[in-house]
């Protein structure tokens, strides 16, 4: 709509097109609710590397991330039960499993308790830094002996060989305006400082928030990372998503960059809008393999 130099827009004729334009929102909003899916999808990945030891062949591992307060079927019955078949010897939180908006632990209580019978290991999402129940939320995880791993490492052994799993605090990055964040190469002095002294050929796991430091995780040798913090895209229309201008592998899949493999998770909630389009919630299964065994 065009208006000359001489002529402006009523009142009236303002209201008319800002009633259009809360219309359209209004049913692209409820057309987008109607087309949302709570669905669960367990996404399987083989890890094929002869760094894994042989007293690890079949070792498992599940993903969860980016949970965001949001309780799947049943108070999670039925994520609890899809881990319960895979019956996984670890699994990963990879953060934001809180937010500015928890109110209450009783969904993250639920989820813990159904994991007592696996060893759980724990790093920050950017929104457990900023939530009013960070403190009550590392009293809790502690209650049922999740193991953090920020900025930390564990050592697993079987028999007489041995894999490492390190964690990415994201708290290690500096904040700037409301969604930026700096990387200040904290995070690469850490995992350095964790794998010195370590031999070449161990099998290193990062547990690691944000898929997009992924230089300084290919600089530091790690072997296999996990990610999430995009949750797929959220919304998915014609196979694309927002987070698709960033890099498309952040959103969710298995991508190797020059030796290390990235895994990153769609994740199970959602963040700004209370929607999933074309984008199920997941949670992702690898599993270990030495390619002489196979």
């Amino acid at each position: 709509m065009k208006w000359s130099a001489h002529q402006k827009p009523t009142g009236k004729l303002l209201l008319r097109i800002l009633a259009v334009g809360m219309a359209v929102l209004g049913v692209t909003t409820l057309v987008l609710y109607d087309l949302s899916s709570d669905d669960l999808d367990v996404i399987f990945y083989d890890y094929v590397s002869d760094k894994v030891p042989v007293d690890f062949e079949d070792y498992q591992m599940v993903q969860l991330t980016d949970l965001h307060n949001h309780p799947m079927e049943y108070g999670n019955r039925n994520l609890l039960e899809a881990i319960d078949i895979v019956s996984p010897d670890a699994v990963f939180l990879t953060g934001d499993f809180i937010d500015q908006h928890t109110k209450n632990l009783d969904v993250q209580t639920e989820l813990l308790a159904g994991l007592t019978d696996y060893p759980v290991y724990f790093v920050n999402g950017n929104h457990e830094l900023t939530s009013q129940k960070r403190i009550d939320f590392d009293t809790l995880r502690d209650a049922y002996g999740v193991i953090d791993l920020n900025s930390q490492m564990e050592t697993i052994t079987r028999g007489t060989e041995s894999i490492h799993f390190l964690g990415v605090n994201d708290g290690d990055l500096q904040k700037f305006g409301i969604w930026n964040y700096r990387n200040t190469g904290i995070i690469k002095e850490k995992i350095e400082g964790l794998t010195s002294g370590l031999p070449a050929g161990d099998l290193k796991i990062l547990l690691a928030h944000r898929p997009d430091l992924y230089q300084d995780y290919i600089d530091t040798h790690m072997d296999l990372v996990y990610s999430g913090h995009y949750h797929g895209g959220q919304i998915r229309l014609i196979g694309k998503a927002i987070s698709d201008l960033y890099e498309p592998w952040y959103a969710k899949g298995m991508t190797e960059i020059d030796g290390t493999t990235f895994v990153t998770s769609a994740g199970l909630g959602y963040s700004v809008a209370p929607i999933r389009v074309n984008c199920n919630a997941q949670l992702v299964v690898v599993t270990l393999h030495n390619p002489s065994l196979l």
